[in-house]
């Protein structure tokens, strides 16, 4: 994991670490705990720009989350989905 990246500098996730979070291998042997992990201490709210997905926020803080969940104008979901999705092509 880039540990030179970090949420003030960019908030682009690293590559590693957001093709992980699409990867469904990676929760079910308990590996993501690891990117979770380092997003929490080096970029809690980033953007996740895995290859062949739409890029997507990330939060991992308790804090940051409920922020959100109290903001419902400025963070909506219904413009799009709310999972992972692959990228169409035109």
């Amino acid at each position: 994991m880039d540990a030179t990246a970090t949420s003030r500098d960019n908030p682009n996730i690293p590559a590693d670490i957001a093709a992980t979070l699409v990867n469904p291998a990676p929760y079910a042997d308990h590996r993501i705990h690891d990117s979770y992990r380092w997003l929490r201490a080096n970029n809690p709210r980033g953007i996740a720009r895995p290859e062949k997905f739409d890029p997507f926020w990330v939060v991992t803080k308790h804090a940051h989350i409920q922020a959100v969940s109290r903001q419902n104008e400025l963070f909506h979901n219904a413009d799009r989905p709310t999972t992972p999705t692959l990228r169409t092509t035109h």
